[in-house]
């Protein structure tokens, strides 16, 4: 939902350079580069990053400058697993009222679920 969202964002202010951010996110990393990893390779490349924000736990990763997406890695008994929480086109007031908003309570909602 949020990328479809912060798609049309893109387009509506008919900002292609900002649509073409939001697919490559989707598409170049998540889906190739990302998926495209051994699971030591995985491994070794978010021990590289730097986290965003933690919650009970979860290390919580942000993609730099905007648009953005943010994401948790989760280790699971076959391997480490990325989960998308949410893409967005612009921070509506800021990265930390994003945070609060849409992307920690949907780490909460994981988590409970």
């Amino acid at each position: 939902m949020d990328f479809a969202l912060a798609l049309r964002e893109a387009e509506d202010r008919d900002d292609a350079a900002g649509g073409r951010v939001l697919r490559n996110l989707q598409f170049d990393y998540f889906q190739t580069r990302l998926a495209g990893y051994t699971p030591e390779k995985l491994q070794g490349y978010l021990e590289g990053l730097a986290v965003w924000r933690f919650e009970a736990g979860v290390a919580v990763f942000k993609t730099a400058d905007q648009p953005c997406a943010a994401f948790a890695a989760l280790e699971f008994p076959e391997g480490i697993r990325v989960l998308v929480l949410g893409f967005c086109y612009r921070h509506r007031v800021s990265a930390a009222d994003w945070w609060e908003a849409v992307i920690r309570p949907r780490v909460k909602e994981y988590l409970d679920a």
